[in-house]
């Protein structure tokens, strides 16, 4: 279960045109998920 902040953080970013479910690459090539299984809360978009 993904807890609440994350989805408000995915929500957040896909306002801001920032794709959540993509890898961002850490020292090297090591990637980093930005947000894990978070999902985009509709309910607060309008």
């Amino acid at each position: 279960m993904v807890p609440a902040t994350e989805n408000l953080m995915a929500t957040i970013y896909h306002q801001m045109g920032i794709d959540a479910n993509k890898e961002l690459l850490a020292f090297g090539t090591r990637p980093i998920e930005i947000i894990r299984d978070a999902k985009v809360v509709t309910q607060l978009l309008g």
